[in-house]
C-alpha cells in the first residue's frame, strides 16, 4: 500500500489552529513598511538606497563577497508605529524562499509582531503578538499578525527575517484606522554589532528572539546589526564602511563578537586591533565592548579545544586592558564563556549557534552591562 504522505502530513486536516486564515482575501488598508509615519530602523544607508540592506549597495570600497550578499539579509530590522487597527497582517515578497536546516522558516524569512512600550517593565512592556505564516517553497506571503484586538491606540514594532532578504513588504490594517509614530528611542544613536552568525541570529526560532532585538526591547534602543554567518572576519575595508555610516548622532554604543569567525589566532591578533583603531578614529569616545566566544559543544569531548578558545579571550582580554591602560576608559571586555551559564550545551541547535534559550540567556548577561556603559 502506498501512503500519499503529503495529504496524510497536512497539519490543517487534525489542529485547524496550525494554519491562519487568509489574510490577502480581507478588506485591508495596505501600506509600506518605510512609509511616514512608520519608523523604520536598522538600515542606515535606506534614505540613500531605499533598499532593505544593512551595509551600503554602493560602498566607498568593495566589500568581501560574502558580506557584500549577507548584507541583503534584513537581521535586525525593526519598523515601529502606533495604531488603534484591531488586527494587522503582513504581505511580503522576499529574495528567496526557506532553505535553512538549522533554522525555523520564520526566523529565517518571517516577521514578528511585539504589542507594548519598549524599555519598560510589567503589562505596559512589550510582548510578543504574534508571527507571519511563512509560505513553504515560496518567496512570497501574506499572512495575519494578530486579530480580534480592541480598536485602542498600542505601540507596535515588527522585526524583519534574519536570514533572507525583502524586496517588498507592507502592512494591512482596519480600513480608516489610525497610524501615527512610535515614542523615541531612549538614546537617538544607535548600538553597533558587528560579528558572526549568531550575532545575525542563527538560530532564533524567530526573529524577535535574535539577541540584538531582545536587547532592543529591553534598552528601547535602535541596534543595528552587521552580523555576517561565517564572515565576520574583521576586514579593513568592512571596519571603514561601517565607520563611514551615515548616522545623525553618535552611537549609543559598539559592540564586537567576531573571534567564533576569526579561526587563525594570528589572524586575529592582527585584525582586531585594527578595525578596532578604524572604529576608535571615529568614535572616539563611544562606549565600546568586546567579546570573546561562547563554548562549543566540541569542547566536551576535546579539551586541546577549549585550550584554543582561552587562549583566544586572554588575547582579547588583554587586548582590552592595553587600550585602557592607554586611557581608552570607555572600552569593555564581556567573556564569551559566561554568555550560556553551567548547562552551555543545552543552549544550541547544532552545537554552536543559538536557541532561544541561549540568546534569552546572552541577553540576560549583556543588558546590565550596556545599560551601564550607556545609561551610566
Amino acid at each position: 500500500m502506498q501512503v500519499d504522505y503529503e495529504k496524510v502530513f497536512r497539519i490543517e486536516r487534525y489542529d485547524p489552529q496550525g494554519v491562519y486564515p487568509e489574510a490577502a482575501k480581507a478588506e485591508l488598508d495596505w501600506r509600506d513598511l518605510h512609509a511616514a509615519p512608520i519608523r523604520l530602523s536598522g538600515f542606515p544607508w535606506f534614505e540613500q538606497e531605499r533598499i532593505y540592506r544593512r551595509l551600503p549597495l554602493k560602498p566607498a570600497e568593495p566589500l568581501p563577497e560574502a558580506v557584500h550578499w549577507l548584507s541583503f539579509c534584513t537581521a535586525g530590522g525593526q519598523a515601529s508605529f502606533r495604531t488603534n487597527s484591531t488586527r494587522l497582517a503582513i504581505r511580503v515578497k522576499l529574495t528567496g524562499h526557506p532553505d535553512s536546516w538549522n533554522i525555523t522558516p520564520v526566523g529565517q524569512c518571517g516577521f514578528d509582531a511585539y504589542l507594548g512600550e519598549r524599555g519598560t517593565a510589567g503589562p505596559a512592556r512589550a510582548r510578543y503578538a504574534g508571527s507571519a505564516q511563512v509560505a513553504m517553497g515560496k518567496d512570497t506571503y501574506c499572512s495575519w499578525l494578530y486579530e480580534g484586538l480592541p480598536a485602542e491606540p498600542r505601540t507596535v514594532t515588527l522585526n524583519f527575517p534574519l536570514y533572507k532578504g525583502v524586496e517588498r513588504a507592507e502592512i494591512g490594517l482596519d480600513p480608516g484606522a489610525q497610524v501615527s509614530a512610535p515614542p523615541p528611542w531612549a538614546k537617538p544613536g544607535p548600538v553597533i554589532v558587528y560579528g558572526t552568525s549568531i550575532t545575525q541570529g542563527a538560530s532564533a526560532s524567530r526573529p524577535g528572539m535574535a539577541f540584538t532585538n531582545i536587547l532592543s526591547r529591553r534598552l528601547n534602543l535602535d541596534f543595528v546589526n552587521l552580523g555576517f554567518s561565517g564572515s565576520g572576519l574583521c576586514e579593513p575595508e568592512v571596519a571603514r564602511t561601517i565607520a563611514a555610516m551615515p548616522l545623525s548622532h553618535e552611537p549609543a554604543a559598539i559592540f564586537l563578537d567576531c573571534d567564533s569567525n576569526i579561526r587563525s589566532t594570528p589572524l586575529l591578533k592582527e585584525r582586531h586591533p585594527a578595525f578596532l583603531k578604524i572604529l576608535r578614529a571615529r568614535w572616539p569616545a563611544v562606549p565600546l565592548l568586546v567579546a570573546s566566544k561562547p563554548p562549543f559543544m566540541t569542547e566536551t569531548h576535546h579539551p586541546e579545544i577549549e585550550a584554543y578558545r582561552l587562549e583566544r579571550r586572554d588575547f582579547l582580554k588583554g587586548l582590552v586592558e592595553d587600550l585602557r591602560a592607554a586611557g581608552d576608559a570607555r572600552v569593555r571586555f564581556q567573556d564569551g564563556g559566561d554568555f550560556y551559564g553551567d548547562d552551555w550545551d543545552e543552549c544550541t541547535v547544532d552545537r554552536r549557534h543559538s536557541t532561544d534559550l541561549g540568546f534569552y540567556r546572552m541577553a540576560a548577561v549583556l543588558e546590565p552591562l550596556l545599560r551601564s556603559m550607556i545609561f551610566g
